[in-house]
């Protein structure tokens, strides 16, 4: 497709600067000065009003934050022939007798670094400020016991140390919680497993998304039980938690062929009924080989609850292999899911799955009950190979249970509704799943969400792969909703130049469509 996919974010150091990056495809790029009306030239920043040309500011090569272990920041700058001048004590690099003139600092305690490159005939750069902030407790005996006596505020450090953690713990204050490494070894990385029992049970907050409860660089092996839970599958009760962050973690599940029927609830992180979790960040996590990575359920019969998943963001994750959904949920508001992986979700059917589940295994299934939700955001997702062999599977779909027409349940849907409205799905890779991405419900004619469109996607190749012939509609894009709302996806390609295969694209050669999509123009290459 002829198009440039721009990943941006931001990093917010604490209270004191705010840095923004831009990146084309691949990696990091430089920190940007937030002046929105310069450019970047060659490495020099200019801006339109005539003024001096200006040294581009540095990036570093470890973003600030927490961190367990000493390490060599790298300080650059594309600048040609400039020079970078730092500070550790929080004086002015730009004044201060104790500034550095070097590229690399050694950071082994808690710090804060300001920096800025200048060179001849041109302006200083901005100068940057990080501060890297090194744990304070180390847990001696057991996870619980650290939490117990740290004071909130606390970066407890969870060691390597050399076989795993076998515990169960709750996070009940106001602490940063950071291991070793993510990986399997704990010779080097920090695993922590427990047969039968939740591991992480939630039930404090953060203050605020600049002083998050932290969850960083850990191994997380449940086994037939969730990873992190807000509030009880079996005798669900009110807990609501805010400012959630976790960073660098891996959700991996230790019994994916396991027939015990328990396995259902083998979640890398779940919301259950009745408990509300609000501005959750999700950053560079793996969820695999679990039955679920995410979860968020709710009571539709509860016409008076208000618990809800709310101010989400999921960026640069994976969830590969879980046996029934990615992610699934029943709560959700005000969310981005940026830059994942979702791939071979959906795929196992074993015995231990209830009758009700086998048909319906997805990528990601946005299942909404009983309240109004909005704003969803999809950037730059691959979905592939998700919900193979599976009656109704898809990679991504999306419903209201309640709105429009929707009998099913018995009446109970249609008696307490949800709605939803304002999804974008920008960008990204739809194909080799068993259906790419199905708006509504099959049987049902729903009349939510609202206001969807889909823009610069690829959707192609998506497979019947079910061995029966029941199942309801195969294709790239599938409109199940009440006749006459038109879903938007333009400047899609959908795998031939001909455009998509529906009634209203005579000679059109590629993906199905069906239903009331508005298709054109769509993309004539890849």
């Amino acid at each position: 497709m002829n198009k440039s996919y721009i990943k941006s974010g931001i990093f917010v150091v604490f209270a004191e600067v705010i840095f923004s990056f831009t990146s084309c495809g691949s990696g990091i790029g430089d920190f940007e000065n937030l002046n929105k009306n310069s450019k970047q030239t060659g490495g020099i920043s200019s801006t339109n009003n005539g003024s001096l040309e200006q040294v581009q500011a540095l990036s570093l090569s470890h973003e600030a934050g927490v961190y367990a272990r000493p390490f060599t920041l790298i300080l650059s700058s594309p600048t040609e022939n400039s020079t970078i001048k730092y500070t550790t004590d929080g004086s002015d690099p730009q004044t201060s007798s104790t500034a550095q003139i070097r590229s690399s600092v050694i950071v082994n305690k808690s710090t804060t670094i300001k920096a800025y490159a200048y060179a001849d005939n041109l302006k200083d750069s901005e100068t940057i400020i990080a501060r890297y902030t090194f744990p304070n407790v180390t847990v001696s005996t057991t996870i619980q016991a650290a939490i117990d006596g740290a004071n909130p505020g606390d970066i407890i450090h969870i060691p390597a140390k050399g076989t795993a953690y076998t515990e169960s713990f709750t996070i009940n204050k106001r602490v940063s919680i950071i291991g070793d490494g993510n990986g399997s070894d704990p010779m080097v990385d920090t695993v922590i497993q427990n047969d039968d029992q939740s591991i992480i049970t939630l039930s404090a907050s953060g203050l605020s998304e600049l002083e998050p409860i932290l969850i960083k660089n850990l191994r997380i092996e449940p086994k037939h039980k969730e990873a992190i839970i807000l509030g009880s599958y079996d005798a669900p009760f009110s807990v609501s938690v805010s400012f959630l962050k976790l960073k660098d973690l891996v959700f991996h599940g230790i019994s994916v062929n396991n027939d015990d029927t328990s396995k259902i609830r083998e979640t890398g992180l779940a919301v259950y009924k009745l408990a509300s979790l609000s501005y959750l960040t999700i950053d560079n996590c793996e969820f695999n080989d679990l039955s679920y990575g995410i979860t968020s359920h709710k009571d539709m019969d509860d016409a008076d609850s208000t618990d809800n998943f709310n101010h989400v963001t999921i960026i640069d994750s994976r969830f590969i292999s879980n046996s029934v959904k990615g992610i699934y949920v029943e709560k959700l508001s005000n969310a981005v899911f940026r830059d994942l992986f979702v791939y071979n979700n959906g795929q196992l059917h074993t015995n231990w799955m209830p009758g009700w589940m086998v048909p319906w295994h997805s990528g990601i299934d946005i299942n909404l009950k009983g309240m109004a939700y909005e704003n969803y955001e999809f950037v730059n997702l691959i979905v592939m190979k998700n919900g193979l062999g599976s009656k109704e599977g898809t990679g991504l779909a999306i419903k209201a249970r309640g709105s429009g027409n929707d009998t099913a349940g018995g009446g109970s849907y249609a008696s307490n509704p949800a709605s939803l409205t304002n999804v974008t799905i920008e960008g990204g890779i739809f194909s080799d799943n068993e259906r790419g991405i199905r708006i509504g419900e099959p049987g049902q004619a729903l009349g939510e969400p609202a206001n969807l469109v889909i823009s610069y996607s690829s959707i192609s190749d998506n497979v019947h792969t079910y061995g029966g012939s029941d199942g309801s509609a195969y294709g790239g894009l599938i409109n199940l909703l009440q006749s006459g709302i038109t879903i938007s996806a333009e400047n899609v390609w959908w795998g031939h130049s001909s455009g998509p295969t529906h009634s209203g694209n005579p000679g059109g050669t590629g993906e199905t469509v069906i239903g009331d999509v508005g298709y054109s123009p769509f993309s004539s290459s890849q």
